[in-house]
């Protein structure tokens, strides 16, 4: 019986039992003395095994917590990491769900929250998309609100945590191509011969980076968000690497400065 379920009926029983005091008070009839008295008796029984079950799911919940937590702490996780709540087992009912979320699940939860905040408070250009503060934090939460079972709010976290360590890849790509970008020697010929470019390296950054991650943009296929991971990393790489020389790199600088158009048409390079 689940807890939902032995909560509905110790209602119904203590209903009844005093519907039995009702009546006995009425009639006097020792039959009625003798039912209420087996009924209390159940009363008590249920009413024991309801309060043991939902302390037990609340003290669980916070052992499992803890262990999470002792877990990461033991084993050297950095704050950069952001890993999933622990899957539970056996349990798909409503109230598992909320145990679930507010008390082994609320610490993951709080740091999608988090990022995203820090995400927001960067200089990104749409990153996020959503151009209103808590904007994207609101979406998110109304997603995970969403959710059904247990095992269905995994399957949200699973891809809101990845559409946000996505969008984190790619504000730290911006970030390198525009440092890499304003120490460019030539950067004021840049800025004299492109003038449709005039101060917005991040924003052509943006649009480059979405080119490039376009083919493998859907999260929904397994094969492409691992292309997609692996893409930004190696990105990532290269502009660590290799800075300015790296390939990536030397691809958005001819983009940004119209390099394959100029040519085309005979017109000065930077």
């Amino acid at each position: 019986m689940t807890t939902h379920h032995s909560f509905s009926f110790i209602l119904i029983l203590f209903f009844f039992i005093c519907l039995c005091i009702f009546f006995y008070r009425r009639k006097g009839h020792f039959c009625l003395f003798l039912l209420i008295h087996f009924l209390l008796l159940l009363f008590s029984y249920f009413l024991r095994s309801f309060l043991f079950e939902t302390l037990f799911t609340l003290v669980g919940g916070i052992v499992t917590a803890t262990s999470v937590i002792h877990h990461n702490v033991s084993s050297g996780s950095s704050g950069s990491e952001l890993s999933g709540p622990p899957p539970l087992e056996s349990s798909s009912s409503t109230e598992s769900l909320g145990t679930y979320r507010n008390i082994i699940a609320a610490e993951s939860e709080a740091q999608i929250y988090q990022r995203i905040q820090a995400l927001e408070g960067g200089l990104y250009s749409n990153l996020p998309p959503q151009n209103e503060p808590g904007e994207y934090a609101g979406i998110v939460r109304a997603h995970f609100d969403q959710a059904i079972t247990v095992d269905h709010y995994l399957l949200i976290f699973d891809k809101e945590r990845f559409d946000l360590q996505v969008l984190e890849g790619k504000a730290v790509l911006q970030d390198k191509l525009f440092e890499l970008m304003l120490s460019q020697p030539n950067l004021p010929r840049i800025y004299e011969i492109c003038l449709h470019n005039q101060g917005d390296i991040r924003k052509e950054a943006y649009s480059f980076l979405q080119e490039k991650v376009e083919p493998f943009s859907d999260p929904e296929v397994a094969a492409q968000r691992d292309r997609m991971s692996q893409s930004l990393a190696s990105f990532t790489q290269q502009l660590n690497e290799h800075g300015r020389n790296s390939e990536i790199y030397q691809e958005f600088y001819r983009e940004f400065t119209d390099e394959n158009f100029r040519r085309s048409l005979g017109l000065p390079l930077p």
